[in-house]
């Protein structure tokens, strides 16, 4: 793209962001939700005057979601082994920010994609069941229903940001009756510790998409420091985090305090690459961030370069959705992810001095690439852009040119 074709896609984001009455991120709540499904409650609980349900679900194949963990009783709830079995592989994904979607009848992610102008109609985690994996969903939305996204940003590290841990109700209004006592961090910590204890698979896999990137490495790096300091077995520590389209908002956060002795308040995106830096260093843990938007580069992200490079950085561009559509192409980014395990991982591929495309032999990133190449791809000098299947929304064709930072 030139340099004035970029600087004009540029400014058209900015205006399409300024133009909404809703915060980016609202509208994509908006596009990907569907109706809650709170096991052993009934409707009436749902209509209840302080209604608040979180925390882990397990999925079938068949994309429905069966309550995981009892937060009155503290412990995990016995499940049929097709939702979890403890001998198998096991995902856990952290959605993002869910701003007005308490009010919309308590709707939430899945991970089903309808689009009817890409004849899309389909289950992304068929493939995740059919070979044998756990699919979890850690869901937080009615924390993360604030109007400002950082206020549902400050409730991932600390019960003490603007808003605690409010929670918002069907009626539009918050509540603190019911709230927990810890930040969600640790809320994820301790009921994936519970939910894993028996797990003998060595293979668990944490995704988390925009906002609940933050979420997912806060709680890998706890579960890592509960690893060091023998609460934690470590046949039970992520072997791999998958950061798709990561979210951290600009500036040192009160609620965060100066991880590395440097004098100034820690901003989260600073503090992740701070936490990312000590699980590499203890487990050898492949980190793949996967960029499908410019949502960083709207004024309130930061584009957290230094980690761009420790990490397998791999840029996903879905050409097939308008060149203007910000929220889809922040959206699609997690369902391309979980249907990728439906294909081989895709090809690397690189250009010659005439600018010829070649493919390596090798692969790039994905759900299905395994972790050892994964590996590979981090601290090597190298990113990967996509430059094959950008018009099509299937995974299949995807491959990805390799490229000097």
């Amino acid at each position: 793209m030139g340099k004035f074709n970029l600087i004009f896609f540029c400014l058209c984001l900015l205006f399409l962001s300024s133009c909404s009455t809703q915060p980016i991120e609202h509208l994509i709540i908006e596009q990907d939700l569907e109706n809650i499904n709170v096991a052993e409650r009934s409707k009436s609980d749902m209509n209840s005057s302080d209604f608040l349900d979180y925390g882990i679900y397990w999925f079938n194949a068949n994309n429905e979601s069966f309550k995981g963990f009892n937060e009155s009783k503290n412990r995990a709830i016995d499940v049929p082994v097709n939702l979890y079995d403890p001998t198998k592989p096991t995902v856990v994904y952290f959605h993002g920010w869910a701003q007005g979607s308490s009010k919309n009848n308590y709707k939430r992610e899945n991970f089903q994609i309808n689009n009817d102008r890409l004849d899309l109609n389909l289950n992304t985690i068929s493939a995740w069941k059919n070979k044998g994996w756990n699919v979890a969903i850690f869901y937080w939305n009615q924390f993360g229903d604030e109007n400002k996204v950082t206020d549902a940003e400050a409730k991932i590290w600390s019960v003490k940001g603007a808003k605690k841990m409010r929670y918002r109700l069907k009626n539009g209004k918050y509540s603190n009756l019911k709230s927990p006592k810890y930040n969600l961090s640790t809320i994820a910590f301790n009921q994936l510790k519970s939910v894993l204890s028996k797990n003998s698979s060595n293979n668990i896999r944490i995704v988390g998409h925009s906002l609940g990137s933050q979420l997912a490495v806060s709680v890998s790096y706890l579960m890592n420091e509960a690893v060091k300091n023998g609460k934690l077995k470590r046949s039970l520590m992520p072997n791999r985090i998958e950061l798709l389209d990561p979210f951290w908002s600009r500036g040192a956060k009160a609620f965060l305090a100066d991880f590395n002795n440097d004098g100034n308040k820690d901003w989260t995106g600073e503090r992740v690459r701070f936490y990312i830096k000590e699980i590499k260093e203890d487990n050898n843990t492949a980190i793949t961030w996967y960029k499908s938007s410019a949502i960083l580069n709207l004024g309130l992200g930061d584009n957290n370069d230094d980690l761009k490079q420790e990490v397998a950085f791999q840029s996903f561009r879905p050409w097939y959705l308008n060149g203007f559509d910000l929220v889809n192409k922040h959206v699609y980014v997690r369902h391309n992810y979980f249907w990728s395990m439906s294909f081989r991982a895709p090809k690397e591929v690189k250009l010659d001095f005439f600018r010829r495309r070649s493919k390596t032999g090798r692969v790039s990133a994905s759900a299905s690439t395994s972790n050892a190449r994964i590996k590979q791809l981090m601290n090597s000098g190298y990113f990967w852009d996509q430059v094959e299947g950008r018009r099509t929304a299937s995974p299949k064709d995807n491959q990805f040119q390799i490229k000097k930072w």
